[in-house]
Order: structure tokens, then C-alpha cells, then sequence
């Protein structure tokens, strides 16, 4: 069932400009994708976001995963993991990792102009234009506006919830004061709540969210020109959604 809903966000088409300028001189992109390396199709999803984002040197990437292990965090450099010590759920699992991920790179200064927390089946194009979203504290790909229960959303508690405007989990992006702000105050979060809803609550007495809406949902590019920020893929046969990624990063590189 879809849960689309009117956009309340702002929209920047007039400042679009050509994708091959971004080039020249790229933003540096921190990007963390949600992983779940226990099922087979999102490995080899990842195996293709891996072959398109090595080869891009203004990008660093890591590929989020909970599991059982003594530190908080661990990374492995060679094949850009990062595992968060937990155990691997839907709710609260997806916020909590999110938060802990972001937190650690906080704490920890890894340089970046742009954080961009995209799922494992989102393909990111790093070279579309991504500088509108530098004057904004939060933003991404796509918009809505919350009416609907479910995925910790209830009869009882829709009061709270309805109404607020978020960013689709498939691309959410922060600039350093929104990482900033999230981390400060991580203590506001309801874990019981989806993970986008979420952080569209904690900054909705801050900021509106930023989005040009520029995405494509299970399609591809068929114009030389048309260059989305991000290319969602999710249908009922996951393996379609790994070939379709392969074909939109054959395309985009």
C-alpha cells in the first residue's frame, strides 16, 4: 500500500545545473548505507554499490549492520563495514544503529561536507547536485507527510505522530549542524517509532526538511539528461532490484 501523501518541503529546481560540473570540484559525501549481511540479495546489492562508490574519491561509505560483539563499534576498512554491538531488528534496530553510526563519526571527526543515510537498495548518484543540500540542516529525496498507522505508529498515539513531515529512509541528508543537532539530542528519540518518522519529529521544531524530489522508483534512466539525485529499488523480486541496481550504475558512472 503506498503512504504517499502531499510534499511539504522545500524544492530548488531553478538552481539545477549541468551534472558533469560537480566533477570539477566535488563536496566530500559521508555516506551510510543500512545493510543486513544475513540476507543473500542484499549482499549482492552491496556488491554493487561497492564496485560504483570505490571509484569515487569524494565519497566515503560504510555499510551499517548490527551484531553481537564486544566494542560499540567496529570497522573493517577493507570491505567498508561498520557494525554497531546489537541485536538485529526492524524496531527499534534501523533508528538505533542510525543514531549510534552518526554519533560515532561525530565523536570521532571523519571529514565530510554532506551526510547521506540511504538503504541498501537506493542507488546515490555522487555526482548529481548535492549543493543545494549544504545550506540545510536535514533533507533528501523524497517527502511526506505522515497519515497512516503502523510500524510503531497506533490508534493511540497517532495524535503525536500524524502530520509530521520527514524524509523517506530510502535518502535522508544532513550537513554538519544537522549531525550536530541529531546528536545533541539523541535522548528525544521514541525507539518505538520507524526510523524516518522519527528524525523528522526531532527536527520539526528546527527546520522544514529540504528535498527537490529528484528520484526515480523502480525505473531507470531513459533520457541522456536525466540525472535524479537517487534511484529507489524495491519490488516484489528483490534479484529484479539487483540487476536493475547494475544497469543504473553501469549508467550513472
Amino acid at each position: 500500500m503506498s503512504h504517499y501523501a502531499s510534499f511539504d518541503c522545500y524544492q530548488s529546481f531553478t538552481n539545477m545545473v549541468q551534472r558533469e560540473s560537480y566533477r570539477e570540484s566535488p563536496i566530500r559525501i559521508l555516506n551510510l548505507i543500512l545493510y543486513q549481511p544475513s540476507v543473500s540479495y542484499e549482499i549482492k546489492m552491496k556488491h554493487q554499490l561497492t564496485r560504483y562508490l570505490s571509484t569515487l574519491h569524494h565519497v566515503t561509505f560504510y555499510f551499517v549492520s548490527l551484531r553481537e560483539q564486544e566494542s560499540e563499534i567496529e570497522i573493517e576498512k577493507d570491505t567498508h563495514d561498520m557494525y554497531v554491538k546489537g541485536t538485529d531488528t526492524f524496531l527499534p534496530g534501523v533508528l538505533y544503529k542510525t543514531i549510534r553510526s552518526i554519533e560515532y563519526i561525530q565523536q570521532n571527526s571523519f571529514e565530510f561536507d554532506l551526510l547521506i543515510r540511504s538503504n541498501i537498495s537506493t542507488v546515490i548518484d555522487m555526482n548529481a547536485n548535492w549543493t543545494p543540500f549544504l545550506e540545510h540542516m536535514y533533507g533528501g529525496c523524497h517527502s511526506e507527510v505522515l497519515q497512516w498507522v503502523g510500524s510503531g505508529v497506533t490508534e493511540s498515539n497517532k495524535h503525536k505522530w500524524f502530520g509530521t513531515n520527514y524524509i523517506q529512509g530510502i535518502c535522508i541528508t544532513m550537513n554538519k549542524k544537522g549531525v550536530e543537532y541529531l546528536v545533541k539530542n539523541k535522548h528525544l528519540f521514541d525507539l518505538s517509532v520507524i526510523d524516518d518518522v522519527a528524525i523528522g519529529k526531532l527536527f520539526e521544531d528546527v527546520t522544514k526538511p529540504y528535498c527537490t524530489n529528484q528520484i526515480i522508483i523502480n525505473g531507470e534512466p531513459i533520457q541522456p539528461k536525466q540525472h535524479p539525485n537517487c534511484y529507489r529499488n524495491k519490488s516484489d523480486n528483490r534479484l529484479d532490484d539487483v540487476d536493475r541496481m547494475k544497469r543504473i550504475i553501469d549508467y550513472i558512472r
